[in-house]
């Protein structure tokens, strides 16, 4: 099992990856989504995602955007909505995410992007303040935090998913037992009560063609890829002291734009012929 970094992003990220999640391995169910989640810290002015977007248009750069890692789940699915939306912001990649959840709620960063899960205590004692969650659909977590396309901007959809694989040539019928006690579980009474966790849990069954990076709404993959391609004590000192169109912040742009346009065709896109072998997504 491992998150979409593993399985899809890693491979847009880095030079030299040891295998290609496409050729190499044979997708068999997804087991959970979990949402991001945009917040700022109390001092900002914008109090719905629409005014932060139009301040951002308005001020391109003003505003310090943290997100846990380079390359992430989170980084992605911000600069996705960036290049979606016209907002323009300073990104801040952290080397974790309780010392960026510090920093914004210290005042020290205006807004970032993570899991739901993360700073979720934060945002019930009144601390931090949520704009919208990445997901369809609202969370049990933050019943009153609206989505990204309640707040305004329709289409837009990002979670990090997690999923079972196999190495290619493993046998249909294994894939397909696998297949059907993954869902199994999550159809029972133990998996719909894991389903009001902080994992959200759905059923997997086949889906023929359907993509799992619908068109303008990316489908993102777990934060658990930390690997960095530089160091420093201060991100929000490094951010600002460098030029905002970094290399990585360009790979990711483009990266993102090609999920939100439709024309990526990389691992577990179902558009890619290899990952179609007996529609299991």
């Amino acid at each position: 099992m491992a998150g979409a970094a593993s399985l899809a992003l890693n491979k847009f990220m880095f030079s030299n990856m040891p295998y290609d999640p496409e050729t190499e391995l044979t997708p068999i169910v997804i087991l959970s989504r979990l949402p991001h989640i945009f917040v700022v810290n109390a001092k900002v002015e914008a109090k719905t995602l629409k005014e932060l977007v139009d301040y951002a248009k308005a001020n391109p750069g003003k505003l310090s955007a943290g997100v846990p890692g380079v390359g992430t789940t989170a980084h992605i699915t911000l600069e996705a909505f960036m290049a979606e939306t016209g907002a323009k912001m300073t990104v801040v990649p952290y080397r974790s995410e309780p010392q960026m959840l510090t920093d914004l709620v210290g005042g020290q960063l205006d807004f970032a992007c993570t899991l739901t899960t993360s700073p979720g205590p934060h945002v019930q004692a009144g601390r931090l303040r949520a704009l919208a969650v990445t997901s369809a659909t609202r969370t049990q977590q933050l019943p009153d935090v609206p989505t990204v396309e309640q707040a305004g901007f329709p289409g837009f959809e990002a979670t990090a998913w997690f999923a079972l694989a196999a190495p290619t040539g493993t046998p249909a019928d294994i894939i397909a037992k696998i297949n059907a006690a993954a869902n199994a579980f999550i159809r029972s009474a133990k998996g719909r009560r894991i389903e009001t966790s902080s994992t959200r849990c759905r059923p997997a069954a086949r889906r023929g063609n359907e993509s799992l990076h619908r068109r303008r709404s990316p489908q993102m993959g777990a934060r658990s890829s930390r690997r960095q391609r530089f160091r420093c004590s201060s991100p929000l000192s490094r951010a600002r002291s460098r030029s905002p169109r970094t290399e990585v912040r360009s790979i990711a742009r483009r990266k993102a734009a090609e999920f939100a346009s439709g024309r990526h065709h990389g691992a577990f896109n179902c558009r890619s012929r290899s990952m179609t072998r007996g529609g299991l997504w």
